[in-house]
């Protein structure tokens, strides 16, 4: 998670629930952004690991981080994807 802290674009936020899928050559990270008071800011956001190299997916992640964009070229995740929707699911369950 610290991996994916380190590209937040506004000082002060973190993740909480942090849960992953390891599907082959890409790890999905996702959590709920929260600021210094623990206020949610986002309750889903996912980001794709592949590499070493930190990509965001869903709108939140693209919006609260520095990180390239999942869907454009070499990935070419979309927010749509299976895995992403998955993990966003689940990280919605957990903020319930």
């Amino acid at each position: 998670m610290a991996l994916v802290e380190s590209g937040f674009s506004a000082s002060g936020l973190s993740l909480i629930n942090g849960t992953v899928i390891d599907s082959g050559p890409y790890t999905f990270l996702g959590g709920t952004t929260v600021d210094t008071t623990g206020k949610m800011k986002n309750r889903s956001d996912v980001w794709v690991i592949a590499n070493g190299a930190v990509y965001s997916s869903t709108g939140g992640a693209r919006n609260t981080t520095t990180w390239p964009k999942a869907s454009t070229a070499p990935l070419r995740i979309s927010p749509g994807d299976e895995i992403v929707q998955a993990l966003d699911t689940c990280i919605v369950n957990l903020t319930r």
